[in-house]
């Protein structure tokens, strides 16, 4: 899906679409990562990684929007099975090339476009630990057979300097070593401070309240 069909999924993040008027919603920032150049022989379609992208919406410009865009249709199990795959957002808060924290899917599957709590951890000690330093949430589209993941932290959960390293990870089976993704090839610097793109999807849009995903009770 379309850098506008975002901003009418993720709208969500908001707590207040009981509202039956029209909501309105347009990027204030976004980004997107170099294309990814390589792919393993041994990588499914399901798990190749195009490229990532760092968004801001005027709904919610206190936080960081993250999105994974895969080759393929997302299910709603592909990363909540036995193999224990999984996919998430690599950041690089020192730029010194290594993932000091990271964001990504939960266990359990993915549903129509509801948002549900994603895993954090603190990997700044070099052995990865769950975290409860960063509200994370986590969304796609069945629906509308979106092709990517978002992801959200707050903007004010972690020391952000101006620049921020962002790399994408995809694994179809945790527990072996092939079959997965970077994507790009090395971590992208993202200007945090930047990053205003034209565009229609950067234009505010008028969205019927029913056509938006709803917040999983």
């Amino acid at each position: 899906m379309g850098k506008y069909l975002r901003v009418l999924f993720a709208l969500t993040l908001l707590a207040g679409l009981s509202s039956s008027s029209p909501a309105h919603a347009a990027w204030t920032q976004y980004q997107s990562s170099p294309a990814d150049a390589f792919n393993r022989s041994d990588l499914s379609p399901e798990y190749d990684i195009i490229q990532v992208d760092l968004a801001v919406s005027d709904t919610a410009p206190s936080e960081y929007w993250f999105f994974l865009d895969f080759s393929r249709p997302l299910t709603a199990t592909r990363f909540a099975d036995a193999t224990q795959s999984w996919a998430g957002i690599l950041l690089d808060i020192n730029l010194d090339g290594k993932d000091d924290y990271v964001i990504s899917t939960p266990l359990t599957a993915y549903d129509k476009n509801f948002i549900q709590k994603a895993r954090f951890d603190d990997r700044t000690s070099g052995t990865p630990v769950l975290s409860d330093k960063c509200a994370a949430q986590t969304w796609t589209n069945l629906d509308k057979q979106a092709t990517w993941i978002g992801f959200s932290i707050p903007k004010n959960c972690l020391p952000f300097g101006s620049t921020l390293g962002i790399q994408g990870y995809s694994d179809q089976n945790g527990n072996e070593t092939g079959n997965f993704d970077y994507a790009p090839n090395t971590y992208w610097n993202a200007n945090l401070s930047g990053g205003v793109i034209a565009g229609p999807w950067n234009s505010t849009s008028t969205v019927v309240t029913g056509q938006l995903p709803s917040v999983n009770l």
